[in-house]
This record gives structure tokens, sequence and C-alpha cells, in this order.
């Protein structure tokens, strides 16, 4: 989780210890809840996602799909924004 925060994880760089996989439904969950999060965002620079299923978080059901959202801008740098499915 907080490699996710600080290095951007890109499909076909995904380190190994991100094992598992999401199921179709969560798929489908997962790119539905960022387009309505990307919808509402500031949309000037580039925005990127990587999803991922986690579990034994503290505070959290046993398995929890976390979503982080990059949002890169000129000058700005890199924002992180974490969201629960």
């Amino acid at each position: 989780r907080d490699f996710a925060h600080h290095e951007r994880v890109v499909a076909g760089s995904v380190p190994p210890f991100f094992a598992g996989n999401l199921s179709k439904d969560e798929l489908t969950a997962v790119r539905k809840r960022v387009k309505d999060e990307v919808e509402g965002m500031d949309r000037s620079g580039k925005v990127q996602y990587f999803a991922a299923p986690f579990v034994q978080l503290q505070g959290y059901p046993e398995k929890t799909v976390l979503i982080f959202l990059y949002h890169t801008k000129t000058s700005a740098g890199l924002q992180v924004k974490e969201l629960c499915l």
C-alpha cells in the first residue's frame, strides 16, 4: 500500500508483491468508480490508476480492493488519491 502511494504502478510493471487478481465483477466496479471519480476532477494533466486486492489491512474487511488514482500535472508533481471499492 505504501509503495502504491509513493511510486506510480502501471500495467506491465506491477511488482510481484501485489499478488492476487480481481474478478470480472471487481474489474467492472473499479472502472466505474474510476470513471465517476475522474469526471469530478480537474482534468488538466494526466490521470492513471492502479487497483489491487489487499488482505489484512487494519480497519478493512478481509479482502478489500483499493484503487490508486495518479494525477500528474506540470509543476505540481504526482498526486495520489486512494479509493476503497
